[in-house]
């Protein structure tokens, strides 16, 4: 686990060279991108496997968060999974309420401009005129206890 922990990091400070070399000129540019783009053709599953041989609920513990870069370990670039693992590590951050308290707060927004905010309605139909929607048609079910 403490070369996983160090590469995430060494490619993390890598991270920053790279996009500062973004700025300046060939061959200094080359020179600061060099220890970025070492990691960048290894895949997750790759990296894993040579950091965890044979210890696949290791690997899968460690790519719990996958789904915040979009592909499986097998497809994903080590660099992509090395820099969100580093961007959750002093924790995630979450809005008092939950993540549904965004939504909520945006009702008022939306009641003010004339708008209707409803939820498990079932939408027939879709209204537009010439310059794009207008509105929505819904169904609304009645549920019998």
């Amino acid at each position: 686990m403490c070369q996983y922990v160090k590469e995430i990091h060494a490619i993390h400070r890598a991270s920053k060279l790279f996009f500062i070399g973004k700025l300046l000129p060939w061959p200094l540019s080359s020179l600061l991108q060099r220890s970025f783009l070492r990691y960048s053709d290894e895949t997750t599953q790759h990296a894993l496997d040579r950091l965890f041989p044979g210890n696949k609920l290791l690997q899968a513990t460690v790519c719990y968060l996958y789904g915040d870069y979009g592909l499986a370990p097998g497809n994903a670039s080590w660099v992509i999974h090395a820099l969100v693992a580093h961007h959750f590590w002093p924790g995630g951050m979450y809005p008092i309420g939950g993540a549904g308290s965004i939504a909520r707060a945006l009702i008022p927004c939306i009641e003010s401009a004339g708008g209707r905010v409803l939820t498990s309605a079932h939408v027939s139909e879709i209204l537009t005129d010439d310059k794009g929607v207008i509105g929505v048609r819904v169904h609304t079910k009645v549920l019998h206890i």
